[in-house]
């Protein structure tokens, strides 16, 4: 049961980090549209992804599925450092 508390904490934590990190990266006209897409793939994420990881172990196996997760971690951390800019550093140099 102590697994499924940390769980469970560092989860809600990590949702409210995601939700701030999306209204700042939003206009304020585009903020309410900027949520609710982020809650809508949330919802659809956490329902498909037990699907998928569990067909995975069962038909490959463990390792494949580890492996597959670092393959996604990295590429989003790439996608991440790349492409996303910081959108407080742009407000900084733009003259006033």
């Amino acid at each position: 049961y102590l697994g499924f508390l940390v769980s469970g904490l560092a989860l809600s934590n990590l949702f409210y980090g995601y939700q701030n990190w999306v209204v700042t990266y939003a206009t304020p006209d585009q903020r309410p549209i900027y949520a609710g897409l982020f809650n809508t793939v949330a919802a659809v994420i956490s329902m498909i992804a037990p699907l998928i990881a569990g067909t995975i172990v069962q038909n490959i196996g463990y390792g494949t599925l580890f492996g597959t997760a670092v393959v996604m971690v990295l590429g989003a951390l790439f996608v991440t450092l790349r492409y996303v800019r910081n959108p407080q550093i742009e407000r900084v140099a733009e003259p006033a």
